[in-house]
């Protein structure tokens, strides 16, 4: 059967090969014009049955155009037809995208194992030198402080565990993206929907791994409806560092977006913890205080504050071997803190408007990007050429 199939194969593309030879004129001029005779011009009814047949011969027969000398009318349907851009479009429904996308992008995550590897096993270190520092701070009163320390390190933690893979990675695959884009092989709002939701599971079994394990070895209160505050507020804060990293590298190349998300974070992390331990009698000036809520770290550590401390947590445990331990009661910590009047609900909406706005504005520039038509405003052309002259950073190809 293959031996067939592979004879089936030469025969054919010997004969094309033939008819290329006969149509440039290799074998002289006298087999042209048989050729294009015996095909009709291209109109070959041969398997074609018969009453289909003269079906066709009579329509073309009514359409033809016998006043301009030009081709038939049935040729210029064809014509328009290939032309039409509605069928240049992709036959399968936005759902279908979605799903082949995701199911390619989830295999390509798990053959790379060494990737999957090497994040697997830097959350576990990471989680146990971490717990390994700031093991039984959770319930001791006079280690109160460590025990914020404990929750500054889990908003670093996923400031750049799950923003520096994406700035690394999305420049590269850009160039992949352009290419089946252009070819129509799907819809941006359906490659967009399956990276976000293919990078989802992993990330929520790594937070799970290293959120159970840091909050267990550094004696947290063991509660499970803490635990799952906390875990919320970590999981969005992941979440929302990556949509960050997405929108720095959907613009940016490979080096300028490595070096570009560092910086972006550090007013963010430094944002985060200003003013934390000043209590409420120190005055902090309204512009500081409209900064800082436009850092979603901010809410991030209020919301990881609130659930360690808030909802009527019970006393702190003193150790013996103090005389007299001062934050014993979580609500004295709470106000010299500066964060008497947390809100728990309100760190969450926050964390979801950031990730929301993120991702948008991540899509918006991976679609303008990728836009071929330009506007006809000539305000916004020449605000886009000088975008482009003086602030490009995307013209190197990594």
């Amino acid at each position: 059967m293959g031996a067939k199939f592979a004879f089936r194969a030469y025969f054919l593309n010997f004969h094309s090969f033939v008819v290329i030879e006969v149509a440039c004129h290799e074998y002289g001029h006298h087999y042209h014009e048989p050729m294009v005779e015996a095909v009709e011009n291209g109109k070959v009814y041969r398997w074609t049955p018969q009453h289909e047949y003269r079906q066709i011969k009579s329509d073309v027969t009514n359409k033809s155009d016998t006043t301009s000398g030009a081709s038939s009318f049935d040729e210029l349907e064809q014509f328009e037809e290939e032309i039409n851009p509605n069928l240049l479009k992709q036959k399968a429904s936005w759902w279908m995208q979605y799903r082949l996308l995701l199911t390619r992008m989830m295999v390509q995550m798990w053959r790379d194992k060494s990737y999957m590897k090497l994040r697997f096993y830097m959350n576990i270190i990471l989680a146990i030198i971490v717990g390994g520092i700031y093991k039984g701070v959770g319930d001791d009163a006079s280690k109160a402080f460590f025990n914020f320390g404990f929750a500054f390190t889990i908003i670093i933690a996923y400031l750049y565990l799950p923003m520096m893979p994406v700035l690394l990675q999305f420049p590269t695959e850009m160039k992949f993206l352009k290419r089946e884009y252009f070819n129509q092989w799907y819809h941006l709002s359906s490659y967009y929907a399956a990276l976000i939701c293919s990078k989802l599971p992993f990330m929520f079994v790594l937070a799970s791994i290293y959120l159970i394990m840091v909050y267990i070895m550094s004696g947290q209160p063991l509660e499970l409806f803490r635990f799952g505050m906390l875990f919320l507020i970590a999981f969005l804060t992941a979440m929302t560092s990556e949509s960050l990293g997405l929108l720095i590298s959907s613009r940016l190349s490979l080096v300028n977006a490595m070096f570009i998300g560092p910086v972006v974070a550090v007013p963010l992390i430094l944002l985060s913890c200003y003013g934390i331990g000043y209590g409420k009698a120190v005055h902090i000036h309204p512009l500081m205080r409209y900064l800082m809520q436009l850092s979603y770290l901010r809410h991030g550590m209020e919301g990881l504050v609130a659930a360690l401390y808030g909802y009527d947590r019970e006393d702190l445990h003193c150790p013996d071997t103090e005389v007299f331990c001062m934050f014993r009661k979580s609500q004295f910590l709470l106000i010299i803190l500066g964060f008497e009047n947390l809100n728990y609900v309100f760190s969450v909406s926050c964390l979801v408007l950031f990730y929301i706005i993120f991702t948008t504005a991540a899509y918006l520039m991976i679609r303008h990007r990728l836009k071929l038509r330009t506007t006809n405003n000539v305000i916004v052309q020449y605000a886009t050429h000088l975008l482009v002259k003086h602030l490009n950073f995307a013209s190197y190809n990594y």
